[in-house]
């Protein structure tokens, strides 16, 4: 059974292609994609020999062995240009996914799509993707108790970079009204009042402080109109 986050994840891969899952942990999106014969083969990547083991078990234990391989490295390195049509990158840090397609790039060129889960700075990872000849084609949202997880699927198209508030709020996730984008909505806006709050009581006027501005006044705005 995938958690909502993986499962979002899970559901975001286009049905009957090869999929290679970088930083795969227990391998649990692969094997839920081939046991529903969704995918017709995987690789997973871990860079930590510790979640390969793991992997590797868990593939073993649902006799998967012969369509889902583990390659222990770190990110796209252990890829081979053309060798999947899907790269899956969930669970870690925006900018380090950002880093992950940077670093191997003759390989993120020759995969189709992408589906990133970042765990944190989704701004930032939107952000490489605008500026490096990306596209998103789809976002949505998950929600685990009370933390909020956004899984974006992307592909080669060079796009303008949008304003400020499509970076830190996906533009797909207004024009779709993702189910969960109102609470999310509410989410962020608390968070950029406390920012805000802190700031104001602070000597110091950080340079963040107009940004954060411009950010609630157009969130609120946003959710005025959905």
């Amino acid at each position: 059974m995938l958690t909502n986050r993986l499962k979002a994840v899970a559901d975001m891969v286009k049905t009957g292609v090869s999929i290679a899952d970088i930083g795969t942990d227990h391998a649990y999106v692969p094997i839920y994609l081939v046991q529903n014969k969704l995918v017709s083969r995987a690789i997973c990547t871990d860079i930590k020999e510790g979640p390969c083991s793991i992997a590797r078990e868990n593939i073993k234990k649902n006799a998967l062995a012969d369509v889902i391989e583990v390659r222990c490295g770190s990110g796209l390195s252990v890829i081979r240009p053309h060798e999947v049509h899907t790269a899956v990158i969930a669970g870690m840090g925006g900018e380090l996914i950002a880093d992950i397609l940077f670093s191997s790039r003759a390989t993120a060129d020759s995969i189709v799509q992408f589906v990133l889960q970042p765990m944190t700075a989704p701004e930032e990872l939107r952000l490489y993707l605008y500026e490096n000849g990306f596209q998103i084609l789809q976002e949505v949202l998950a929600k685990e108790k009370d933390k909020y997880y956004v899984v974006l699927q992307a592909d080669h198209q060079k796009t303008d970079v949008p304003e400020l508030e499509y970076l830190y709020v996906g533009k797909k996730l207004i024009e779709n009204k993702d189910p969960l984008l109102e609470e999310y909505l509410h989410h962020k806006i608390r968070i950029y009042e406390t920012a805000l709050k802190g700031m104001q009581q602070s000597r110091f006027v950080p340079k963040e402080k107009d940004r954060y501005q411009y950010l609630l006044n157009k969130l609120k705005y946003i959710l005025q109109n959905i």
